[in-house]
């Protein structure tokens, strides 16, 4: 469960010991399940969701908190995504957009800053499509960012590229140039 992570996060990261083993190219992948689960349990407007997404917020505030203050050297980059988007009912896997639109942030060593600015993705064709999207940029709070959406198979070669690493050898994905901070 998320509680487990939250704990072996603060039991890792209080270990003088396994702290210096998260040397230069190292990866830490953590899952949190619980949000996931509350969405297709209670769908996301019931209490139970946004509690647990106020928890989730918080670990990763810990998290960053916690990374910043053993590893002051401005080398480390955060990456913040999910697995799929979820519908007002809970659902997700019938390739709808609110099914396969996923939140992605990065922040951090390498990665370009956002520009303040309308966002890029501004559609005005007049299509369904188009004002859907301009209406996510509008709820999630972001039309006054430029927004800059990726595929999720570009993940993969962002880290790598991040990290210094060669791609997956059958990974269909491309750098997302506009991501990196040259």
């Amino acid at each position: 469960t998320d509680d487990w992570i939250y704990s072996t996060f603060d039991t890792i990261f209080n270990n003088d010991t396994m702290i210096h083993r998260f040397k230069e190219k190292s990866l830490l992948f953590v899952f949190l399940e619980k949000t996931e689960r509350m969405g297709h349990a209670f769908f996301p407007h019931h209490p139970a969701y946004s509690e647990s997404i106020d928890t989730m917020d918080q670990f990763v505030s810990h998290v960053y908190k916690t990374l910043e203050e053993l590893y002051p050297d401005k080398k480390t980059t955060y990456l913040f995504t999910s697995d799929y988007g979820l519908t007002m009912k809970g659902t997700n896997g019938n390739g709808n957009p609110e099914n396969t639109r996923t939140p992605f942030v990065a922040w951090g060593a390498g990665i370009s800053p956002s520009h303040m600015g309308k966002s890029s993705i501004y559609i005005d064709d007049g299509t369904i499509e188009g004002e859907e999207e301009n209406l996510v940029n509008h709820l999630w709070k972001l039309d006054y960012l430029s927004r800059k959406d990726l595929h999720q198979l570009d993940i993969a070669p962002l880290i790598c590229s991040l990290l210094g690493i060669p791609f997956p050898t059958n990974n269909l994905g491309t750098v997302p140039l506009n991501y990196l901070d040259s």
